[in-house]
């Protein structure tokens, strides 16, 4: 797949709006997905989605290739979700209608714990829900750098590519993984 963005991102480099869309049809999930995770929303997350593949098109003649381009696509991602959060605060902030306690609640981990088929036992779910709430609270709750790695790892990203993605050495996302999955421990070893 690495050979393929990299000749796409070359391709959209060129002007070639075929290869962004290639490249937005292997990469929206998972841009849309970390958008959604950081944002709490389909809409700001559809937003930032755009803008990151309207960013990929401006800057792509500036893509040295020193990063995988999935780990390079995802960092813009990251860019644009947090310039969309901090954009949102402002706003709030701005706002005489705001109301403080208003805030709706962040996407849930649920897709990737709860058991949504039919046949599940209700009581359950409920309580693989209540865990999954639990959990999507505690990486909300996380330091900034630790949630966006986690989030990352998440969308499958390996140390070297989160490394990339982020500007950091891969001793450091070691470690800051290491102390993530500390902060999380406790919520992952509740009984379902």
């Amino acid at each position: 797949m690495e050979d393929r963005d990299l000749s796409l991102l070359k391709a959209v480099a060129q002007g070639d709006e075929t290869a962004l869309e290639e490249l937005m049809k292997a990469h929206m999930p998972s841009v849309h997905a970390v958008a959604r995770r950081l944002l709490g929303d389909d809409a700001s997350a559809d937003d930032a989605a755009q803008e990151t593949f309207l960013a990929v098109w401006r800057c792509a003649k500036s893509f040295r290739g020193d990063a995988p381009g999935r780990a390079w696509i995802l960092r813009i991602a990251l860019n644009k979700a947090r310039s969309a959060g901090r954009w949102r605060a402002v706003r709030r902030w701005l706002s005489l209608d705001h109301v403080i306690s208003g805030e709706p609640d962040a996407p849930t981990l649920g897709s990737a714990v709860a058991d949504p088929s039919p046949e599940a036992d209700p009581a359950g779910t409920r309580e693989r829900g209540d865990r999954a709430e639990r959990l999507r609270a505690a990486v909300a709750n996380l330091p900034p750098r630790q949630k966006e790695m986690i989030l990352l790892r998440l969308e499958g990203l390996e140390i070297n590519e989160i490394a990339a993605a982020l500007g950091a050495a891969e001793g450091t996302v070691k470690a800051t993984l290491h102390q993530a999955r500390a902060r999380l421990e406790p919520v992952l070893k509740e009984a379902p």
